[in-house]
């Protein structure tokens, strides 16, 4: 099977080392094939980034723990989508947030997906 790399295994994970996956490649190109046609994924993306403030911070953390969540097999594929949704629905709009307010939605987004 192909092995994914992921250099920032450390920051999720505490460990010293590179993570290393390895995905079947048919699997990997399914869920490119997914993602790419009529995704709900990049349509709140353009959501996120036509509404602003926080909201792409919102977007990107949400996906980041969803992603996470998946690769550890602890929710299905479409779950992602679902996770996103209900943090975008949620979070507390902050329209010019500071670097302290973008990271406090960040924390704000990995929290609600673990009481979930």
């Amino acid at each position: 099977g192909l092995v994914v790399e992921n250099p920032f295994a450390d920051v999720y994970t505490g460990n010293d080392r590179t993570e290393k996956r390895n995905v079947n490649r048919t699997v990997v190109q399914r869920l490119i094939n997914l993602n790419l046609s009529g995704s709900k994924g990049l349509e709140f993306a353009k959501m996120a980034g036509r509404k602003g403030g926080n909201m792409p911070t919102v977007f990107n953390a949400a996906n980041e723990k969803a992603v996470a969540l998946f690769l550890d097999n602890k929710i299905k594929f479409l779950d992602i989508y679902d996770i996103i949704w209900d943090c975008m629905e949620n979070a507390t709009f902050i329209e010019n947030p500071d670097v302290d307010e973008i990271l406090k939605t960040e924390q704000w987004c990995y929290d609600f997906i673990d009481k979930r």
